[in-house]
């Protein structure tokens, strides 16, 4: 199976360059640092989007289910990969409310149940 995980998300009023500047030190640590199961494709600045789902948007590949709960267990232990989020978020991302966040899983089409016609 093949799945694309997006998360769009906006980023701190006035923190958009510095963001910038700190993905290009630690980007390769997303990649380097992923959870077992999962690659990390990149994060991108929306240039064109009917969405309203943020300025930004990070994409994640992972083949299985499984590999979900993996990313959780990474998430909650506390390792490297936990440690580049935790900064990502706090320093960056803006959680306030009502400031744009999305959440998309993708299922390549080919691996997709497709049911009901």
């Amino acid at each position: 199976m093949d799945f694309v995980n997006e998360m769009g998300f906006d980023v701190k009023q006035g923190k958009a360059r510095e963001f910038q500047e700190w993905l290009r030190e630690h980007e390769k640590e997303f990649a380097e640092e992923a959870p077992e199961g999962w690659e990390y494709i990149g994060t991108y600045a929306v240039v064109l989007s009917t969405e309203k789902a943020g300025d930004f948007r990070q994409l994640w590949r992972h083949h299985s289910y499984a590999a979900m709960d993996t990313w959780a267990a990474a998430m909650q232990e506390g390792g490297p990969s936990a440690a580049l989020y935790d900064e990502m978020f706090m320093r960056f991302v803006d959680q306030e409310r009502g400031a744009p966040f999305s959440q998309s899983i993708y299922k390549a089409v080919v691996d997709a149940s497709i049911w009901g016609e």
